[in-house]
């Protein structure tokens, strides 16, 4: 007597891709890999977890965003003089 036993290959995850390219070039993007499943699917043994992760990146201030901020300083400043002059009378 033969007898033939097939087996499949368990699920389990392949590679994480690259990273993604970021969605913003200043201020604060992300960036995203995904990931598959292989021989089945997510959320089966070997395959659990998430299939896409996410990381932040160019979280350099935009450059309207670091003159905005110089110009508030500035404000910020100005009316603090403007109360010492007054109080000094």
């Amino acid at each position: 007597m033969l007898i033939l036993v097939i087996t499949a290959p368990c699920p389990s995850w392949g590679e994480w891709t690259t990273w993604g390219e970021c969605n913003a070039t200043c201020g604060g993007g992300k960036q995203i890999s995904r990931r598959q499943c292989m021989n089945g699917d997510v959320g089966q043994d070997g395959c659990d977890g998430q299939v896409t992760k996410m990381r932040i990146c160019n979280t350099a201030e935009c450059p309207g965003e670091i003159f905005k901020h110089e110009i508030s300083l500035h404000a910020a400043f100005r009316s603090n003089r403007a109360n010492k002059t007054t109080k000094r009378t």
